[in-house]
């Protein structure tokens, strides 16, 4: 099992959304927030840093890159 207190970055949050939304088809947020099941505006928040983003999140976001 991962452990979140080490391996949680909430500061990649910009980078991992913006190479999860090149991994969607189409490339937009709306289609990666619907895939995460959160609203674009959360998903937008995340990326500019004013909500931090929680490990289970991080998860989505590596799980759609490696897709």
């Amino acid at each position: 099992m991962i452990d979140a207190r080490t391996n949680h970055n909430p500061d990649k949050a910009r980078e991992l959304i913006e190479a999860a939304i090149l991994s969607c088809n189409p490339p937009t947020q709306i289609e990666l927030a619907a895939r995460m099941g959160i609203t674009r505006q959360h998903l937008f928040h995340m990326s500019r840093g004013s909500r931090v983003m929680a490990y289970e999140f991080q998860v989505m976001l590596e799980g759609i890159i490696a897709e």
